[in-house]
């Protein structure tokens, strides 16, 4: 008999930031298979879940050097994440989901991408989410 482990929701793997309080998602060692962990070497790709925990508070600032991509982004806790896109995109295909105290997002787009009818797309619980023009929201077929 064999046993796999894996997601309900069909992420590959789970990313933790681990960059501090200001990074590159575009740099391998901003990010962790765990928790607080040592670094992973990898950024996030299409198959997986990135998640932000701050349970310090705080303000974690993310830049981007290049579009990136993403199952899902999640961030929770009592911090606050500021993402200067640089230009690039954020893709994702499963959910942003945002409870954390405020999430700042700028200089891009936040695109999400499914073929899929997926409730949720957008989560946000009780929380602050700061956009100026970037969410692109694709017909499906398109």
């Amino acid at each position: 008999m064999v046993f796999t482990a894996g997601t309900i929701d069909g992420a590959e793997e789970t990313l933790y930031w681990i960059g501090g309080a200001e990074g590159s998602w575009n740099d391998g060692n901003n990010w962790s298979l765990t928790a607080q962990g040592s670094p992973a070497g990898k950024i996030p790709s299409n198959g997986t879940r990135v998640v932000f925990e701050g349970t310090e508070g705080g303000n974690t600032a993310v830049n981007l050097s290049a579009s990136v991509n993403a199952f899902s982004v999640n961030l929770f806790g009592d911090q606050v994440v500021t993402f200067d896109l640089g230009g690039n995109n954020i893709n994702v295909t499963n959910g942003f989901r945002v409870s954390n105290q405020i999430t700042e997002i700028r200089n891009g787009t936040l695109t999400f991408e499914n073929e899929l009818l997926i409730p949720r797309l957008l989560n946000l619980v009780r929380r602050h989410l700061k956009m100026y023009d970037l969410i692109s929201i694709p017909e499906i077929g398109d």
